[in-house]
């Protein structure tokens, strides 16, 4: 896999060997889907992730006006349903992963998350969303 970003977007060694979430399979990289382990009727049932792009801004993982889809905003104040790895992970990191669907960077509580092996696969950012511009 190659990977082109200049310094200031992307970290040599990270976004290659980050999961790749919203994804049921990528080759020789690891990949995270709601889908994995329900069986095989699974991947029929769970919902598309949906992102709008507007000249009011962004909106990232959004389905309709369904409530139940991207639920926790990623406004820096709001870090409620967040299980304890992904509190450690910063405002700005939770919106990388959100906005590429995988980490471009190491975190910047890098050491604290290497005391929870595999952290990195146990992250549900299925339930996130990117606020619009007004929120």
């Amino acid at each position: 896999m190659r990977i082109r970003a200049g310094v200031e977007q992307a970290q040599r060694g990270v976004p290659d060997r980050s999961p790749l979430y919203w994804t049921f399979r990528r080759r020789h990289r690891p990949a995270v889907d709601l889908s994995q382990g329900w069986g095989g009727n699974s991947q029929w049932r769970t919902d598309f992730r949906l992102d709008y792009r507007s000249p009011a801004g962004d909106r990232l993982n959004v389905a309709g006006d369904r409530p139940i889809d991207g639920s926790a905003d990623l406004h820096p104040d709001h870090p409620k349903n967040l299980s304890p790895e992904e509190r450690l992970l910063s405002p700005g990191d939770r919106r990388e992963l959100l906005c590429h669907r995988c980490l471009l960077r190491a975190p910047e509580a890098a050491d604290a998350l290497a005391g929870s092996p595999g952290w990195e696969r146990d992250l549900m950012p299925f339930g996130w969303r990117l606020p619009d511009s007004g929120a």
